[in-house]
Parts: C-alpha cells; sequence; structure tokens
C-alpha cells in the first residue's frame, strides 16, 4: 500500500512538472510563434536564417563578476558554443541587461526554457559567443542607481566590451544590443566611442525620455510610476505580478542567476540589499513640468537618456538597426532615425510592446516576423563583413496596416502625393468644405476622469492586440466624424491637429484620437497625440513642410492659456501607415484627460469653446501616401 501511495505521489509530481513545462513552453513562446500563412511574414530574412548552417546546438556558460573602476562589481555571464575549439576566436553580442541577465531556472524547466526565436539564441546558434550584464544596480550586480541611463552605467558597459576584447574566444568585434529599456543603454554605448563596437541593435526603446515616456506632448504618463513599481521587484530578486507565470510554474523561477561559486547566493543577497537604494524614476518624473526643469537631483529629464547624447552617438559612425512597432509609440524609434547621422535602418510593423501583431486586420496575433532572421543578417554583415545582402537593403521599412503589407522607403515620412485637410463642423461632422460662418463653435467639459477605451497597447500596464469599439466613451468626450469615404485612403506619416480652443482654465491637456469607423459603425483606433496647453509654443523649424509642427518644451517657451480668448492648439499625432477603406468614416475623438494613460491635472473640469469660424477653422491635415 505504501508503494502504490508512493507511486501516486510520483505521478502527481511528474504530472504537475509536465504541465508546468508545458505550460511554460507556451507562455514563453506563443507571442512568437510563427504562422506560415501570415502576410506578416518577411520572405527575405526567413530565407536569410534558412541559408545560415547552424554551427553548434550546446553551450556552456560562465557567471562571474567583474570589478569597475570605482570598485562595483557588475555580474555578466559568458556563453558559449560547447564545441568551440582551441584558438577559435568569435565575434560577440553584449547585452547590458536591466531584467536579469539570466533567470535561474533549474531542470528541468530549463530543457524548454530556451526561445528558439530569440536573437540572442539564434546568434549563438550561428558562430557568435553571448555576454549578459546586469547593470548596476539591478539583478545580481552591486551598486545602486539614482537616475536611469547614467554616465556611470554606460562607463561600465565600456569597461565590460574592453574586457571582452580581451578574451581568448574573442575576435574583438562586438554588437550591442537589448530590448525595450536596456535598448537604450545599448544606444548610449555608442557614446562611449569604443572600436570594438561594430553594430548596435535599438530594440523598441524610448529616443527622448521627456517625449517618448515621462511627459508626451508635455502630458505627464502615468508609465514613470509603472515601471519604477515594477523595477522595484526586479530590484528585490522577485517578479513583477504582471510578470508572473501560472502558480503551478512557479517553483521553477529562482530570480536572477547568482555568480558561480558557493558565495554566489551570498553575494547576490548583498547586492539586492544595496539595490534598495536605488532612485524612484516616478518620483523624478513628478518633479518636473518642462524638459530643462531640474529634478531633485539637479538633472534636468532632457539630459537623461539617448537623445541627450544623440552628436556623440551620431559621431560615433556605428550602424544601427532600430526595430519598433506602430502600436507600441513607434515615434521613438523614427525620432531616433531622424535624428542619429549613422549608417541606419529603421523597421516599423504592426506590433505592440511583445512584438504581437496587433494590426486589427490580422487574424493570427503572434505574427510571423522573423526577427532573428533579420539581426542574425544585421550582425553577420558588421561584426563577421559578409556581404549577405543586407547594404542593399532600403533604410525604411515599414508595415501598413489595413493594406497588411510591407512598405520600403528612403526616408520618414514617406513623399506624400497630397494631404487632406478636413475641417470640423456644424454637428460633429468632419468636412473638406472650409467653413463660412464668421463665428461659430461647440462647447465641451472637460471631465478631469475621462477614461478612453484602452488603445491595443498600454506599455507597462496592458499588452492588448484586440480591439473594443472606441464609440463606449462618446458620452463623454467631444467627436468629429467625416462622410463614407468614396475610395480607400492610405495614411502614412504624422496626422496634425489644428484646434482653436477657448479654455476656462489657463492649463489643459489636449488628448486627441484619430478612429477609423466601419460601415456598422464600430470605431477602431489608428492613431492618437497630446499636448499640454502651457507647452503650445511651436518651435522654429528648418523643415519645409507645412504639415510639421514641433514645440521645444522648455520654461521659457511657456504660453498659459488665457481664459476668453481663442488659442491654437496645434501639434502632429504618432505616425502611422493605416489604409481606411472606402465606405468607412474618419473619425477624431478628443478629451480633456485620459487617466488610464494620463496624470490629469488638478482643479475642476474646464469648459472649453472649440471655434470652427473662418478665422478659427479647426482641422486635421492628414498626408495621403500614393499607392
Amino acid at each position: 500500500m505504501k508503494r502504490i501511495g508512493k507511486s501516486r505521489k510520483v505521478f502527481v509530481g511528474l504530472a504537475v512538472v509536465a504541465v508546468a513545462i508545458c505550460t511554460a513552453f507556451f507562455f514563453l513562446h506563443s507571442h512568437s510563434a510563427p504562422h506560415p500563412l501570415s502576410a506578416d511574414n518577411w520572405p527575405s530574412a526567413s530565407e536569410y536564417l534558412q541559408s545560415q548552417p547552424i554551427t553548434s546546438t550546446e553551450s556552456t556558460d560562465k557567471s562571474q563578476y567583474l570589478t569597475m573602476r570605482d570598485g562595483v562589481r557588475i555580474a555578466v555571464t559568458t556563453i558559449l558554443p560547447a564545441n568551440l575549439r582551441s584558438g577559435q576566436r568569435l565575434p560577440t553580442l553584449l547585452r547590458s541587461a536591466r531584467y536579469w541577465r539570466r533567470w535561474n531556472i533549474p531542470w528541468p524547466a530549463s530543457a524548454v526554457m530556451r526561445d528558439s526565436s530569440d536573437p540572442g539564441n539564434v546568434a549563438l546558434q550561428h558562430g557568435y559567443a553571448m555576454v549578459n550584464m546586469d547593470i548596476r544596480g539591478s539583478g545580481a550586480s552591486f551598486g545602486t542607481r539614482s537616475v536611469p541611463f547614467s554616465d556611470s552605467e554606460a562607463r561600465d558597459g565600456d569597461e565590460v566590451v574592453n574586457w571582452i576584447a580581451k578574451q581568448p574566444w574573442s575576435n574583438g568585434a562586438v554588437g550591442v544590443w537589448g530590448l525595450s529599456f536596456e535598448s537604450v543603454s545599448a544606444l548610449l554605448l555608442l557614446a562611449e566611442h569604443n572600436a570594438a563596437i561594430k553594430a548596435c541593435f535599438f530594440d523598441r526603446g524610448g529616443f527622448d525620455v521627456y517625449q517618448d515616456f515621462t511627459h508626451p506632448g508635455g502630458v505627464p504618463s502615468v508609465a514613470p510610476s509603472a515601471l519604477a513599481k515594477m523595477m522595484s521587484f526586479y530590484d528585490e530578486g522577485e517578479l513583477p505580478p504582471q510578470m508572473r507565470p501560472p502558480f503551478y510554474f512557479r517553483m521553477f523561477m529562482h530570480g536572477v542567476t547568482p555568480v558561480d561559486g558557493t558565495e554566489g547566493k551570498r553575494l547576490l543577497a548583498q547586492a539586492v540589499a544595496e539595490h534598495r537604494r536605488n532612485g524612484d524614476i516616478g518620483q523624478l518624473a513628478s518633479e518636473v513640468v518642462f524638459r530643462d526643469d531640474d529634478t531633485s537631483l539637479g538633472i534636468p529629464t532632457q539630459a537623461i537618456g539617448a537623445s541627450s547624447k544623440a552628436e556623440q552617438i551620431s559621431a560615433s559612425g556605428t550602424p544601427l538597426l532600430i526595430l519598433h512597432g506602430w502600436m507600441d509609440g513607434a515615434g521613438a524609434g523614427l525620432r531616433a532615425f531622424n535624428t542619429l547621422t549613422n549608417p541606419r535602418r529603421v523597421i516599423i510593423g504592426p506590433w505592440n510592446h511583445g512584438l504581437q501583431d496587433a494590426s486589427p486586420f490580422t487574424q493570427w496575433h503572434a505574427g510571423s516576423f522573423n526577427l532573428a532572421g533579420e539581426v542574425l543578417q544585421f550582425f553577420d554583415h558588421y561584426l563577421k563583413g559578409e556581404r549577405n545582402g543586407y547594404e542593399g537593403r532600403a533604410p525604411v521599412q515599414y508595415f501598413t496596416m489595413g493594406a497588411e503589407r510591407w512598405n520600403f522607403a528612403k526616408s520618414w515620412p514617406p513623399p506624400a502625393a497630397q494631404s487632406r485637410r478636413l475641417y470640423f463642423e456644424d454637428g460633429g461632422r468632419l468636412s473638406r468644405q472650409s467653413p463660412a460662418s464668421a463665428e461659430a463653435f461647440d462647447t465641451y467639459t472637460a471631465d478631469r476622469t475621462f477614461r478612453s477605451v484602452p488603445n491595443p497597447s498600454l506599455l507597462l500596464r496592458e499588452m492588448n492586440f484586440t480591439y473594443a469599439d472606441r464609440r463606449a466613451t462618446d458620452a463623454k468626450s467631444l467627436h468629429y466624424t467625416s462622410e463614407p469615404l468614396t475610395s480607400k485612403l492610405l495614411i502614412a506619416g504624422s496626422v496634425r491637429l489644428d484646434l482653436w480652443v477657448d479654455s476656462s482654465a489657463t492649463d489643459d491637456e489636449f488628448i486627441a484620437w484619430l478612429e477609423d469607423q466601419d460601415e456598422h459603425g464600430i470605431a477602431q483606433y489608428v492613431t492618437s497625440g497630446c499636448l499640454r496647453g502651457i507647452q503650445r509654443r511651436p518651435a522654429a523649424s528648418a523643415s519645409a513642410d507645412a504639415r510639421l509642427v514641433t514645440h521645444t518644451f522648455l520654461r521659457a517657451d511657456a504660453m498659459p492659456l488665457n481664459p476668453g480668448q481663442a488659442a491654437e492648439i496645434a501639434f502632429e499625432l504618432a505616425p502611422t501607415s493605416y489604409e481606411l477603406k472606402a465606405g468607412h468614416r474618419i473619425r477624431l475623438v478628443l478629451a480633456g484627460s485620459d487617466v488610464g494613460t494620463f496624470i490629469p491635472l488638478s482643479g475642476a473640469a474646464s469648459v472649453w469653446k472649440v471655434h470652427r469660424d473662418i478665422i478659427r477653422a479647426s482641422s486635421i491635415n492628414i498626408p495621403i501616401e500614393r499607392d
């Protein structure tokens, strides 16, 4: 009887392990599982990967501390092909990890944890060494981090690159990369002008901390406080709640991997204790209104992040591959592409931050874009010197949602065939006819508690790839709708909003959504944008394109609103490429807050007069691409 009971326990235990492993496999791989018939497939990348022989399927790794110039110990894990021959030298990919350089997952779960589509793992199978480092103040590394993307962090990366170049398995060529927050660290490494760094993959990162993260359009975002909360879990050696797998798999999740040796766990505990003195990016963001405002650390947000080192990054001349998604703040990737002068390519797909296909027209949200093949071809060209066709690729490659196809261009935005201006009109209409009335306006009460229908991807909070009907919040928003389109309309670029508003407040948040309304009335998200009223002064621009409008977001350029006087609120919505079908309508929705995305201004609800007359003609200007 005891044997039977014991057998049952073993059976149940094995069953739990099997279910956990299978769930983990699905949990880790479902976002990138390819669909053979998906229109999202990029044949050139797939064919390139298939044409490259796999040189190793097994690897060995070593985790250790490297001591930096100031005595801080940085944890690094070196991963080498198991069949590496004596005297063989390889190019190396370095990842500056913010979300742990390696998760501590024991066998048997570790047997299925390796993601076959991960660019790092694919590179390891194709003749590369891998080095992952925990940046100071994170993972198993010692030190603290008062502000993200510090000069100390970049110098740490520079020292690790120098260490790599001296190793017997290194050929001296290093490529740097990372995902999201980590990719900014990789990009900042280029400002160190280390000759060993031959290429950089900038993957879904923010380029300008103020515009892309803390204050889009000058409007304070909830993202910094959400990130600070999430990072506090990582710094304590725990997964954030939104990242945790099912409970029966957590038995295999032991946090970040300590360095090798009997002292590894003790040293990890000491490092984690130091992390408790890390700064709070949410607190720092709350201390500023303008991009040149000093934080309590005496550092303005304009001095933080990659945009603050744009000249140094460009001067490095290091080739860049930039990747972003339309449903993931693609303006950041395009801003990097248009600001930097390095040899560079940008790829913008229909993705959210998880690289899921968020196009409302797809039938397969996992997508089948071959990221690993694209990245391998890039690094092979610049780290191995291979003439593999990469040199002939177009500088800009972007996906058009609705048409569900990839397009290629030499620059962004692509040349527009024309612009279509639609004016606000009586009855909540958008019209191609300019207004004739001497005075006309709509009145709207800007509710400070308004929350929009969730967008396809709300970074750090929701990772959606499906759409709800956006008419659900019509009762609390102001909206204008066009007549049905007589033919399809292909948007490529940034829609400009010119809003003439008389507000009862001296400051306001102006938030706009462009939507696609089908024959059944269902409205879905196309793009969005915002501007804080006090930030409305246009910046001097050298661009010949009258559709473009930018703002400095500097304190010296502040322009409070004057109640009783109409002000022009002009700004661009986030760039997109989207095809509206014939018979569909264009919808523009306005609100004075969106508490799911932004921090509302204090005070009572303001009242707007939105003008639409011959002198103060509120309108949108849509860039239309040649088909």
